[in-house]
């Protein structure tokens, strides 16, 4: 009967030792893998099997990068077997270079699906390259100068530096300027050739200041930017800038092409009712004691302050059965709360003003309540107050 391979557990780990077969100091170009196997009924496949190891760089389908057919893979009876893949071909970092890569098996003629993912530590094979851990870019040990391994002491400077780090020194004595030359267009005078060096700002005659050309550079010229002169409603008087004058209560205007003065004729005001202008004292109309100012909807008037007093409870005994009963208020008055008692076994299912009243109107004069079934004896209770 033929077997089938109903399930393989697989586990990819890089031989990371040397052994006989490699040379010392190379990365083995092996990868140990592992693998349980089961029939279709769950038995663990024993024996000897022949394997086939496919490598691709696709899920499904395409060809295959690497291949090795090892013909007595031995399964022990618990289904399990251990391979080292590249026994006979080597798996090199050309082909483990970082890329996506998936395992294939062909057991006994059988191709399993799906193919495994190659992941994380095959890819150590990739430590090959740490034989360019020896050069840094271009550079080769011999061309670095190593890190400093001394100093200088005090007045002495650093002469060269030896391949191991250590530095010659040599004293430093004290400097002198040898000659200070101040040239054409550079704005300052003085200088030597030796010593001590006096420099100072070019000296101009009275009233010039030092002004820069361009490509002539800094020179002495006219200040020609001191002369001043006045426009109306400016006025110059000596160095001092002001306004011009105008008459008594006038005041600069502008006609559109000039300013002038002009007699100030938005000094005088009238009142509007609730607005009283008594010469120039600007105030209220006066209302009644206790009294304030509402608008009436076309103008503002006198009114008394709105408010609640005289506050009591209205209550509402149903006799007969019924699921909605209402509270409501004697006389003037309004509800500003209210409440609810269920008879028997009913609930409240809700209760609100007895309206609801519309926006910016004064409250209704009761409360609704209603319950979840008809009952003698439901309660309903309205606050009522006397709104003003």
């Amino acid at each position: 009967m033929q077997t089938k391979i109903l399930a393989v557990v697989i586990g990819l780990t890089v031989l990371g030792f040397p052994t006989g077969a490699f040379a010392q100091g190379t990365v083995p170009e092996r990868i140990s893998f592992n693998a349980r196997m089961t029939d279709t009924s769950g038995v663990p496949v024993s024996g000897a099997h022949s394997v086939a190891f496919g490598v691709f760089d696709t899920a499904t389908g395409g060809a295959a990068l690497w291949t090795e057919t090892q013909p007595t893979v031995a399964f022990t009876s618990d289904g399990l077997a251990y391979v080292e893949l590249g026994a006979s071909t080597p798996l090199t970092s050309t082909l483990l270079d970082g890329r996506r890569l998936f395992l294939e098996l062909n057991v006994d003629g059988t191709v399993m699906s799906p193919r495994i993912p190659i992941v994380s530590v095959p890819y150590a094979l990739r430590a090959t390259t740490a034989v360019e851990a020896g050069r840094l870019g271009s550079l080769t040990p011999g061309d670095v100068q190593r890190r400093l391994t001394s100093s200088c002491p005090a007045g002495q400077a650093i002469r060269d530096v030896a391949a191991d780090g250590t530095v010659s020194c040599q004293p430093v004595g004290p400097g002198d300027i040898t000659s200070v030359i101040t040239s054409s267009g550079s704005g300052l005078q003085g200088g030597t050739l030796a010593g001590d060096a006096d420099l100072g700002l070019l000296t101009c005659s009275s009233n010039q200041i030092l002004r820069y050309s361009g490509m002539g550079g800094w020179g002495c010229s006219t200040d020609d930017n001191t002369t001043y002169s006045a426009a109306a409603p400016v006025s110059l008087v000596g160095t001092t800038f002001g306004l011009s004058n105008c008459g008594a209560g006038e005041v600069l205007k502008n006609t559109g092409s000039a300013w002038t003065c002009s007699a100030d004729d938005d000094t005088t005001y009238t009142g509007t009712a609730p607005i009283n202008v008594v010469g120039g004292a600007i105030s209220l109309t006066g209302c009644a004691v206790g009294q304030i100012r509402e608008w009436d909807g076309s103008g503002w008037a006198c009114a008394t302050p709105h408010g609640l007093s005289s506050c009591t409870w209205s209550v509402t005994t149903s006799a007969i059965a019924t699921a909605s009963l209402s509270a409501t208020c004697p006389g003037s008055k309004v509800a500003i709360s209210g409440g609810c008692d269920a008879a028997g076994s009913a609930q409240i299912l809700f209760h609100r003003p007895l309206g609801p009243p519309v926006s910016g109107s004064a409250p209704t004069n009761g409360w609704n309540c209603q319950y979840s079934a008809a009952a003698i004896g439901h309660r309903s209770y309205a606050l009522c107050c006397a709104y003003n």
